[in-house]
């Protein structure tokens, strides 16, 4: 099983039919294999991390289509990492992508936009943490994240010192 990279995206093309296609892939789950299918015909680990960037196609995601056809924003995930190989070829076909993606079991995220990927690792234990992400839009996204942990953190504390006053007879 592996850890799941949350994508979230906004997407572009001139064509409203490509848009079509690249909506109709995330609902069906098979975005990848609709619009860039493997050259080898057939699912293939590494020919898929080569031309994908990413072992698998999507997994869930929801889209939503412009009223005009020619955008859509929406979300899914990947398998491990960012499909940033998949992105470039969408560029390939006349896509212009925004994607800024997220694997908190690895403690990454960063951004994809114009054919550039920003990548930062972060350790919320430092308290400095937010000084290593340069880009705002990342930088927000772990915001919310990092308010989650805090939570998580502070339930986990609170836990332990329950279990360590109770063996010790408090």
């Amino acid at each position: 099983m592996p850890n799941w990279c949350s994508n979230s995206f906004t997407v572009c093309h001139q064509d409203p039919e490509m848009i079509r296609k690249f909506a109709r892939g995330v609902n069906e789950g098979n975005l990848f294999e609709t619009l860039i299918p493997l050259s080898s015909g057939e699912w293939d680990y590494n020919t898929a991390v080569e031309e994908w960037g990413t072992k698998w196609d999507i997994s869930g995601g929801d889209v939503n289509v412009s009223e005009d056809g020619k955008s859509a924003d929406g979300w899914f995930e990947t398998a491990w990492s960012p499909a940033i190989a998949a992105y470039e070829k969408l560029e390939e076909l006349g896509f212009t992508l925004d994607v800024l993606y997220h694997e908190p079991g690895m403690t990454y995220a960063g951004h994809y936009y114009d054919g550039t990927d920003e990548c930062f690792e972060y350790d919320f234990g430092n308290e400095n943490w937010r000084e290593y992400i340069a880009d705002e839009d990342v930088l927000e996204l772990l915001e919310n994240e990092y308010e989650h942990w805090q939570m998580w953190n502070d339930e986990e504390n609170e836990d332990a010192e329950d279990s360590s006053e109770q063996s010790s007879g408090k």
